[in-house]
């Protein structure tokens, strides 16, 4: 039928008209890391796999980020030149800030890993890493799993 849109109400396309491409909203990463390696591979890697990706090197640079756009998934170092990745979980919680995010960490503990978890970090992850497992953990985390 002329004029009809290609779906209505949950019904296939008519017959000859072909579907509307559904927009796929790309998931937004931002790297929180003092080493421009670290940051220069991650977003190579994500990239790479069809994501959007904003890094930062300080706490406050990747706060700023995070109050002025959407951020899906914070990856983000313990160690940093302002201050550490708890309080950085901690200020964009203060903030009212919500996103999921991996700590990652050469100096890791059980009991940074705990503040981390309690604050809203989604796991804690050692380096040096696998970028092919943190690819995979980080496909899980925005999926929900």
């Amino acid at each position: 039928m002329p004029g009809r849109p290609a779906f209505f109400a949950g019904n296939s396309p008519v017959e000859g008209e072909k579907a509307a491409p559904v927009a796929r909203r790309v998931p937004t990463v931002l790297v929180l890391d003092d080493e421009g390696l670290i940051r220069w591979t991650m977003h190579e890697g994500l990239t790479q796999n069809g994501f959007r990706v904003l890094e930062a090197e300080t706490g406050a640079e990747a706060i700023e980020i995070a109050k002025s756009r959407p951020v899906d998934l914070l990856l983000l170092d313990l160690q940093l030149p302002d201050m550490d990745g708890i309080a950085v979980l901690s200020r964009m919680r203060e903030e009212g800030i919500s996103c999921r995010a991996i700590l990652m960490t050469a100096y890791g503990s059980p009991e940074v890993a705990e503040k981390a978890l309690f604050l809203g970090a989604r796991s804690c992850v050692a380096k040096p890493f696998d970028l092919d497992e943190m690819l995979l953990l980080i496909k899980s985390e925005l999926a929900g799993s």
